[in-house]
């Protein structure tokens, strides 16, 4: 599991943060051609759900991240951070 301090370093690394833009100028351009009305066959479509995925993405945040693996893993030994100390 990561530190939120960790998180933060990996966040604001300068290639995460060019990962972060592409996904965010992706975004942008699918939201044009739809509003265009140049996205409209079943694999335009979807490419409508990348862009909300592309969002999640890009705003996820550690607590996200740490609340998921509490709520789902809870107690279990494959996610580093559950292992019992022996």
């Amino acid at each position: 599991m990561m530190t939120p301090e960790q998180y933060d370093q990996w966040k604001n690394d300068p290639l995460t943060q060019l990962f972060h833009q592409y996904l965010r100028d992706y975004r942008q351009d699918l939201m044009e051609r739809w509003a265009r009305g140049a996205i409209q066959s079943p694999e335009d479509l979807m490419a409508m759900a990348r862009c909300q995925c592309c969002l999640e993405i890009v705003e996820l945040d550690d607590d996200s991240i740490a609340s998921f693996y509490r709520q789902t893993t809870k107690g279990s030994d494959d996610v580093p951070g559950n292992q019992e100390a022996g």
